[in-house]
């Protein structure tokens, strides 16, 4: 009977986007480069990287397509067309009216019916004090209409006081009050349509009574006086739907939007501006509504400083609402607040701050779900024990350089696959190999002495207890075998200024990793040493490589590192010994008597000499010298043909793309030679 399946439903967080080693690698290449895991993250981090089988796109092209969409929004929009909607919409009305008494008028005159007397005391008293005509005249009427015309805000105070005589007219006037009244509140007040519909007297004295409320709590706080939050939210929550948690991300919310009102008045030529701030005041006829808001706002400025005033240069002409007007500066100003968190994030902690929803909105899901990926990756790194932060500083594990390290020499895996496969078929020229007793987990290579046991303990350990026991490839657990024929390397690494200047820098350090996994892995009885140098030469760990630095020094010592290296391998005499040296340029430096460095550039005939006398110790003393030379220059070219006449070793002429696989491979071929003739 086959085991259950148990199934969850989807709910947007299980993203299994990639794994550990995918970021590893992807992070690996730069961390080689500049030898610093936190400058390495933040490349990654503002570049972008392949990982999971997908692009995570980076901060540098989302901050990119956010700067583009302002120059697309300010391009697109008239923030003047604000005020000349509302003019139209009081014209529409006005005319509408006009209509209705010409009508009146024309039909006056049809029937031959006398003009209204001209001496009506209350028709005589408006026509002085220039009031709405509520007498009768209807010749009266028609100059008070055309004297509203270039007065929007005159003519909405005095549309308010009008008696209408077309119905169309007093509704279309009504609904436009409406909705004006609306927008303005709305200014503030974002995301609560629904609570402003159909605002009734009750309704802004409510609005009233909210912002006196808002305006004692923010007062409160200031002071260090208590409030009550949740009772303002229980009373008055409709107006917020963003439903804040406390004052401050309410006050955050409203300050925001103000700003986008500000900057929307600040966008507009200074008539319009005066035109809309006029229409502003007279749709908030209520004197004390209208000194709630401008507290509130006096708050914000204080509590909250930034750019209120700053003015937008649309240039563009598709019409807007006083709504959609503020809808776009916010729009705008929340894509220049994200563009500059982008471009100043550090480290990946320092996306989890941001709003997603808001990134949602501004650049659409897809970014927004990268960029909680790139939260995610230090975290990612140190639960699968590859890095670690101690004292604010981000390092590699060991395990982590164990990792880079295999993953180097899987780069160069096909043209190692003939060469390793060659290797482990020792058995059937003789005796080549011998079990040590040790277990290890299986790996491409390994001669297939599978233990039964520990494969099954393996298996039953990751899946739990139960029947039937599935094995996977990753619980087979083998038994180590080691060559008897021991060999001993030392690998030199020029880390001279010339090598990242030429761009030979991470393949040198690929190679010293790769070739350490190599032997770690394969070959346990053989001896690495890793030694690097420039104007001297020191020993190095492998865990030193991936945050090793090239040294800012004149002078390549390729004598002092000849000299180290002979001096590590005369150690091991019984076993096959070489030098694998990796170098862009000829020698420059040596070793004076006193311990001091002899430079100059080009190499003097001294410095070659020193160089090649320790070629022809190491050459007395059995060891052989294979050159990887990184660059083509003639006078380099001289001096390996000297040494490798001198030496009997090789030379490779390769690339910093080709420069693993020649060496590991050549290194297995040596390998599979001597084991052959053993």
């Amino acid at each position: 009977m086959s085991p259950a399946n148990r199934y969850s439903r989807w709910d947007g967080t299980q993203d299994p986007w990639a794994q550990a080693d995918d970021v590893l690698e992807s992070v690996s290449d730069d961390l080689l480069q500049f030898g610093d895991l936190s400058h390495a993250m933040r490349r990654m981090m503002q570049r972008g990287f392949q990982a999971g089988g997908r692009r995570v796109t980076g901060l540098q092209s989302l901050a990119q397509r956010l700067r583009g969409m302002r120059r697309s929004e300010l391009g697109r929009y008239d923030m003047d067309s604000v005020t000349r909607q509302i003019l139209d919409s009081l014209d529409e009305v006005r005319e509408l009216e006009r209509r209705e008494v010409e009508d009146r008028l024309r039909l006056r005159d049809e029937s031959g019916a006398p003009p209204e007397p001209d001496d009506d005391p209350l028709a005589a008293l408006e026509r002085e004090m220039g009031e709405p005509p509520f007498g009768s005249r209807l010749d009266d009427r028609l100059d008070y209409l055309d004297r509203m015309a270039d007065r929007p805000a005159e003519a909405l105070r005095s549309l308010q006081r009008y008696d209408f005589m077309s119905p169309e007219a007093e509704a279309r006037f009504n609904e436009l009050v409406d909705e004006l009244r609306r927008q303005v509140l709305q200014q503030y007040f974002r995301g609560a349509e629904q609570a402003l519909q159909n605002m009734t007297p009750e309704d802004m004295a409510r609005v009233r009574d909210m912002l006196t409320e808002l305006n004692q709590m923010i007062r409160a706080d200031a002071a260090g006086e208590p409030y009550d939050f949740d009772g303002f939210m229980q009373r008055y929550g409709d107006l917020f739907p963003d439903d804040p948690r406390d004052l401050a991300e309410l006050m955050e919310s409203l300050a925001r939007r103000m700003a986008a009102a500000e900057a929307m008045m600040a966008s507009m030529s200074p008539e319009q501006r005066q035109r809309l701030e006029e229409l502003s005041m007279a749709l908030l006829s209520d004197a004390d509504l209208a000194f709630q808001m401008s507290e509130l706002a006096r708050s914000m400025r204080d509590l909250m400083p930034q750019q209120w005033d700053r003015p937008y240069p649309f240039e563009g002409d598709e019409a807007l609402s006083m709504s959609q007007a503020v809808d776009v500066l916010q729009r705008l100003q929340d894509a220049e607040e994200l563009e500059r968190y982008l471009r100043s994030a550090e480290k990946p902690s320092d996306l989890s701050e941001l709003d997603l929803d808001r990134v949602s909105d501004l650049l659409g899901d897809e970014a927004a779900q990268d960029l909680r990926r790139l939260a995610e990756i230090e975290r990612m790194l140190e639960e699968a024990g590859y890095v670690q932060r101690t004292g604010g500083r981000l390092d590699l594990t060991p395990q982590g350089v164990r990792r880079i390290g295999r993953q180097a020499l899987g780069s160069v895996y096909k043209r190692l696959r003939t060469a390793l496969a060659g290797d482990h078929e020792v058995p059937h020229v003789g005796q080549g190999a011998d079990r040590s007793g040790d277990l290890k987990a299986y790996e491409f290579g390994d001669p297939f002495h599978i233990q039964v046991k520990e494969t099954v303990f393996e298996a039953v350990r990751r899946s739990g207890a139960g029947t039937p026991v599935r094995i996977r490839p990753d619980d087979f657990m083998v038994e180590r075998t080691e060559h008897r024929v021991q060999a001993a390397t030392a690998l030199c690494i020029d880390l001279s200024l010339s090598m990242p200047m030429r761009g030979n820098w991470v393949a040198a350090k690929k190679v010293g990793l790769a070739l350490h996994s190599l032997i770690s892995s394969i070959f346990p009885r053989d001896r690495l040493f890793l030694i690097g140098f420039s104007d001297y030469a020191r020993r190095l760990k492998a865990e030193e490589l991936p945050g090793l630095g090239w040294e800012e020094v004149y002078g390549t010592n390729l004598e002092h590192a000849l000299y180290l290296a002979r001096r590590e391998l005369s150690r091991f005499r019984q076993a096959s010994r070489q030098i694998i040296v990796v170098t862009d340029g000829e020698p420059t430096s040596h070793l004076l008597p006193d311990g001091s460095v002899f430079f100059d550039w080009p190499a003097h005939p001294e410095t070659i000499r020193a160089t090649l006398r320790e070629v022809v110790r190491c050459t007395k003393e059995g060891i052989v010298i294979n050159t990887f030379m990184l660059d083509r220059d003639p006078a380099m070219r001289r001096f390996v043909e000297q040494m490798t006449a001198l030496n009997r070793g090789r030379a490779f002429y390769t690339t910093p793309e080709t420069l693993g696989e020649y060496l590991l491979v050549d290194f297995l071929e040596s390998k599979r030679s001597r084991v052959r003739g053993a």
